[in-house]
């Protein structure tokens, strides 16, 4: 039946390549028995793409539900991160306020209460 797909109708040729595509793409084999009809091959096409969304749609909740076991966790290293940062800034204020030019007063800078 597969020779005589390039002198059957043109929907035919159509709906045996889109198959023969997903096939491919999904890593499915059919070996000895591909589907003989064409109703036959609409229907396989049909499940296979239930398939794959079903697929998707189970690795897509899994790591859903494995990430969200980690939320606390990384909402405590965000602010961890967040504090060390805001630390981190304010040693290098304190180092600016050291190293003022010479000749330059604090009063004539305005930080009187700073240090």
């Amino acid at each position: 039946m597969a020779y005589f797909v390039q002198f059957a109708e043109w929907t035919e040729q159509y709906s045996r390549a889109l198959f023969r595509a997903l096939s491919h793409m999904l890593c499915i084999g059919y070996g000895r028995y591909p589907p003989q009809s064409i109703t036959d091959v609409w229907l396989t096409m049909i499940s296979m793409l239930i398939g794959a969304t079903c697929y998707a749609l189970f690795v897509g909740y899994s790591t859903t539900l494995i990430q969200s076991f980690d939320t606390s966790k990384r909402l405590y290293r965000e602010k961890v991160l967040l504090i060390c940062s805001f630390i981190h800034s304010l040693g290098a204020i304190k180092s600016t306020r050291s190293t003022q030019p010479s000749g330059v007063s604090k009063s004539s800078t305005g930080l009187h209460g700073w240090g």
